[in-house]
């Protein structure tokens, strides 16, 4: 009879805890907050990187980690999982911010810090992902574009007024995320390449 009353009450909190949603996030919430092209899911991609000498392919996950959250703001972080021989720096994709209708990115690694605020970190950001179609020049011989096409939406940045030339190249998927990103200096320097 013990047995049967022990497994009574199992089978009550187990019903309590399944209909109240305790230790489960609040979907409904989530789909509020988070940007229709963000996708919190760890990917695996075919990647190439180069340092000054040689190219190494290698497939790699991306990890997604929040970095803070203050009312309802949150700052993320996409790594690259690691790879051998080639610098720690090229493993950061970036730092990111977003709302409904744009995704923010750290304009500078270098400087993000676990102080900054949200507003600093918009501050020095540039929208990477948005509905709206954008391009810009910045300062002369910077350059940002936002192109829309179906269901993905390219993020381009140039960088001319380093010697060598800086680029990058975000490309995401409405409900997957990031499916390409490529960035480095002239002639694939310090190249990172996902797909």
């Amino acid at each position: 009879m013990k047995k049967v009353i022990k497994l009574l009450w199992i089978f009550i909190l187990i019903g309590i805890f399944a209909t109240s949603g305790l230790g489960c996030t609040d979907s409904k919430k989530e789909k509020e907050t988070i940007n229709k092209y963000w996708s919190m899911n760890t990917k695996e991609y075919r990647g190439k990187f180069s340092d000054e000498e040689e190219y190494i392919e290698q497939r790699v996950k991306s990890n997604i980690n929040v970095l803070k959250t203050k009312d309802n703001e949150t700052l993320y972080e996409i790594k690259l999982s690691s790879v051998d021989g080639v610098n720690e720096n090229q493993w950061i994709v970036g730092y990111f911010f977003l709302d409904m209708n744009k995704i923010y990115k750290l304009k500078d690694v270098e400087i993000y810090n676990e102080n900054m605020s949200i507003s600093d970190f918009k501050r020095n950001s540039s929208v990477v992902c948005s509905d709206n179609g954008t391009q810009k020049e910045t300062e002369s011989g910077i350059e940002e574009k936002i192109r829309i096409k179906d269901d993905t939406v390219t993020y381009f940045f140039s960088n001319n007024r380093v010697e060598t030339g800086f680029f990058e190249k975000i490309v995401w998927k409405k409900g997957e995320g990031i499916i390409s990103y490529r960035r480095g200096f002239g002639a694939e320097r310090d190249l990172v390449e996902i797909e």
